[in-house]
């Protein structure tokens, strides 16, 4: 039961880091899907390539950051982190659930895999990788609506439709 409880304090303690490194990325995300998006506001500037050539150069993304905070205030550089948290605990835990719940028998224990043969480790390969592909392929369909929600908020930039603006949202 104690081995249990550890697993699911590490499991929590995952998820925690997870929401930190995703809230404290989000503006670089963000200003990446509005450039994938092709939403380039900021003009390219002209500078000098290592050989001395004029080129045009666009503008880094922390450019871009800065003009959301300029246009949008803090608190606009963070628009869409609501559904892409979401996004991300729904798909640790789905992928955590689908893996869990699939046993093979062979899997089961401790074995040393040292001692077993060629084609033991190559079952036993395969079906890590089955457990795995399965986990992942649970984790995208289950997370993928709030990862389109997200998307949508953060391209709300461009558009200013307003159909995304809940605080829920934001």
């Amino acid at each position: 039961m104690a081995a249990q409880a550890k697993k699911d304090e590490l499991t929590w303690m995952h998820v925690i880091v997870r929401v930190f490194l995703n809230s404290t990325t989000h503006p670089i995300e963000y200003a990446k899907v509005l450039i994938q998006l092709g939403h380039e506001p900021l003009e390219p500037y002209k500078s000098r390539t290592i050989f001395g050539r004029e080129a045009f150069y666009y503008p880094s993304v922390f450019s871009y950051i800065s003009y959301i905070k300029k246009r949008d205030g803090f608190t606009g550089c963070y628009r869409g982190l609501t559904p892409k948290l979401a996004a991300n605990i729904v798909s640790g835990v789905a992928f955590q659930r689908v893996t869990e719940s699939i046993k093979f028998k062979e899997l089961d224990g401790d074995i040393n895999v040292e001692e077993l043969t060629v084609k033991e480790r190559t079952q036993r390969f395969l079906q890590n990788t089955t457990r795995e592909s399965a986990g992942r392929a649970a984790a995208i369909l289950a997370s993928q609506p709030f990862h389109v929600i997200a998307v949508r908020c953060m391209a709300e930039f461009v558009g200013e439709d307003g159909q995304y603006t809940s605080w829920l949202l934001q």
